[in-house]
């Protein structure tokens, strides 16, 4: 090959993967949830979510429709909506005062989300959960959750997965 057939090939292959990176960069986040790591580590379905910097960790909660947010996991920086609404809440050792919700984002990888957490004192719980397993939480997702983002839980592959 001559020089300039070399030059066209070399054009033409830094044109491709250009095409190619452009393509992908369209795409839209991922659509699954890895839950692996946590149940391999600690024996619970746990999914990291952030916040900025912040990283929360969250129970998956199948068993519960609302969502919870532990309410000493929430700071003035989280941007969160206070909503116009509660709920009594048992279970939790609660009293029998109105719990409150609020709105907030919260990120995995590139991919947003957007729920209502129900703010509860979950420290006890919590705490329990820390001493026996190492994983330190800072809220459970409920099924409203789930169902909201149409997302499945496969617990043969670890992994949360939208329907389609």
């Amino acid at each position: 090959m001559n020089g300039i057939t070399i030059m066209f090939f070399i054009m033409a292959l830094v044109i491709i993967l250009l095409a190619f990176a452009i393509v992908n960069s369209n795409k839209e986040p991922a659509t699954s949830v890895s839950f692996k790591e946590s149940m391999d580590l600690v024996g619970y379905p746990v999914i990291t979510f952030y916040i900025g910097e912040r990283k929360l960790n969250f129970l998956l909660d199948t068993g519960s429709n609302s969502s919870f947010i532990n309410k000493s996991s929430l700071k003035e920086d989280m941007n969160y909506i206070t909503l116009n609404k509660g709920t009594v809440v048992t279970g939790f050792k609660s009293d029998d005062e109105v719990k409150p919700f609020i709105s907030l984002e919260f990120y995995y990888k590139t991919r947003k989300f957007e729920d209502e957490f129900c703010v509860v004192d979950l420290s006890q719980s919590f705490d329990t959960i820390k001493r026996e397993s190492g994983v330190v939480l800072h809220g459970l997702l409920g099924s409203k959750f789930f169902q909201k983002y149409k997302y499945i839980l496969d617990f043969d592959e670890l992994t949360a997965y939208i329907k389609k």
